[in-house]
C-alpha cells in the first residue's frame, strides 16, 4: 500500500477559478441575499402564530438556512479578507444586537408588564451582551433578546474560526471544522449542565456544513452548471418544500431534524451559489434589498408582531398576525420596518465603522480595463 497521502489543499487554492469567463463572483452573491430573504421571512412567519388547516407551525427551519449562510460566508472571508475577517462580523453583529437588547432592557425596567419571561436583571443583561449562554430566572435558556440564542452561536463560530486563523491561514477552514466537532462531541460525551447542552447541539455541525459548501462551490467547474442551472433552480424549490413538508407534517425522520435541515439548507445554498457562477444571479431588486436587511428583520419582528397583537385584540381583531389577513399583515410590515431600519440606519453605522475600523483599501488602477459581462448563459434570470 502506497504511503504517498494526498496532501492538504489550502483554502486559498479553492479560488472560483471555475467561473463562467465574465462573470465576477465578488464577496457580495445576491442568490444568497435570496436565501437570507427566504430564511427571515420564514422565521416571520414561524412566530406570527398562524397555522394552516391540517398542518403544524412551520418556519423556523429558516435559522439552519441562516446557519449553512453563515459557514459558508466565514469560509469566503477566510479566504479573501482574513486579516479584517472578525472585525468585520463584529461590526456587521454587535452593533444591532446591543442595541436592541439595552431597548428591551429599558422597557423590562420601566414598562414590565409588557414582557413575558425578560426581566431586568443586571447580569442577565451582562451576559447577554458578551453572547454567554444563560438560564434565565425565568427556567429558559435565553438571552434577554430572546432571538439572540442563534447569535450566541454566530458568535461562537466566529471566535473558533478567528483563532483558527491566527494559527493558520492556510489550514483554518479545517482547523475550525475539526475543533468546532471536537466541541461537539466532548460537550456530548463529558458536558453537564445546561451551556453543554447549548454546545452539544447537531445543529452547530450547519456552520460546518456552510464551510463545505463554499470548498465545493468553489472547486466545482462552472460549465456543467450551464447544462443543468433549471435543474439547479428546481433543486431549491424542492429543498424548500422539503423544509415546510418536514415541519409542517411533523415528519418522523430517522435522523435527527437538524441533520435533515442541514442537508436540504446544504443543497439549498450550494445550488444559488452554483447559479451565481454561471450568471443566474437574483436581479430583484426587492428581494436582495429583504436580503440585505434579513439581520435586522430577525431582531426586530417578533416586537412588530406583538404590537399587532395588542392592537388587534383593542381595536382590529383582523390584523391579528395569528389569522391570515393578519399574518400578511404583519410580514409586509415587518419587511418594510426592516428595509427602512437597514438604509437609514444600519447601512450608514456599518460605513461608518468600517472606515473607523477597517485599513483603508489600496486604490485601484485607474488604467485597469473595467469587467464586461459577455452572454456566457443565455437568458439569464432577472
Amino acid at each position: 500500500m502506497s504511503t504517498n497521502a494526498p496532501a492538504l489543499t489550502p483554502i486559498s487554492s479553492f479560488q472560483p477559478k471555475n467561473v463562467c469567463p465574465g462573470v465576477r463572483v465578488g464577496n457580495r452573491i445576491n442568490n444568497i441575499q435570496g436565501l437570507r430573504a427566504i430564511a427571515a421571512m420564514a422565521v416571520v412567519f414561524f412566530h406570527s402564530g398562524f397555522v394552516f388547516p391540517g398542518l403544524q407551525p412551520f418556519g423556523s427551519f429558516g435559522v439552519a438556512i441562516f446557519f449553512v449562510i453563515s459557514g459558508y460566508l466565514m469560509a469566503m472571508l477566510c479566504d479573501k479578507q482574513p486579516e479584517t475577517f472578525l472585525r468585520r462580523r463584529l461590526i456587521r453583529i454587535v452593533p444591532p444586537y446591543w442595541a436592541f437588547t439595552l431597548l428591551l432592557f429599558a422597557v423590562a425596567l420601566r414598562y414590565p408588564v409588557l414582557l413575558k419571561t425578560t426581566r431586568p436583571d443586571g447580569v442577565e443583561l451582562l451576559k447577554s451582551l458578551l453572547f454567554i449562554p444563560f438560564t434565565k430566572s425565568s427556567g429558559i435558556m435565553e438571552p434577554v433578546l430572546f432571538l439572540g440564542w442563534t447569535l450566541n452561536y454566530e458568535m461562537f463560530f466566529y471566535v473558533v474560526v478567528g483563532l483558527s486563523l491566527l494559527v493558520t491561514r492556510r489550514y483554518a477552514w479545517l482547523l475550525s471544522c475539526g475543533v468546532l466537532t471536537a466541541i461537539v462531541i466532548a460537550c456530548q460525551l463529558f458536558g453537564t449542565g445546561d451551556v453543554a447542552w447549548f454546545y452539544s447541539r447537531g445543529l452547530i455541525f450547519e456552520f460546518v456544513a456552510g464551510i463545505a459548501c463554499y470548498l465545493l462551490s468553489s472547486r466545482v467547474p462552472w460549465s456543467p452548471a450551464i447544462h443543468v442551472r433549471l435543474a439547479l433552480v428546481a433543486v431549491i424549490v424542492a429543498s424548500l418544500s422539503g423544509m415546510i413538508y418536514i415541519q409542517g407534517t411533523n415528519l418522523q425522520l430517522p435522523a435527527p431534524l437538524a441533520f435533515a435541515m442541514g442537508t436540504l439548507a446544504f443543497v439549498m445554498v450550494l445550488s444559488a451559489t452554483s447559479l451565481s457562477k454561471i450568471g443566474w444571479d437574483i436581479r430583484i431588486r426587492a428581494v436582495v434589498m429583504l436580503g440585505d436587511a434579513s439581520y435586522l428583520l430577525y431582531l426586530v419582528h417578533p416586537y412588530i408582531e406583538a404590537s399587532l397583537h395588542r392592537l388587534a385584540v383593542h381595536r382590529s381583531p383582523w390584523l391579528a398576525p395569528e389569522f391570515a389577513f393578519g399574518c400578511v399583515f404583519s410580514m409586509v410590515i415587518c419587511a418594510v420596518v426592516s428595509v427602512v431600519l437597514h438604509v437609514k440606519v444600519e447601512r450608514p453605522t456599518i460605513k461608518h465603522l468600517n472606515r473607523l475600523l477597517l485599513p483603508a483599501k489600496v486604490p485601484q488602477n485607474p488604467q485597469q480595463p473595467k469587467p464586461f459581462l459577455p452572454a456566457c448563459v443565455p437568458n439569464p434570470v432577472r
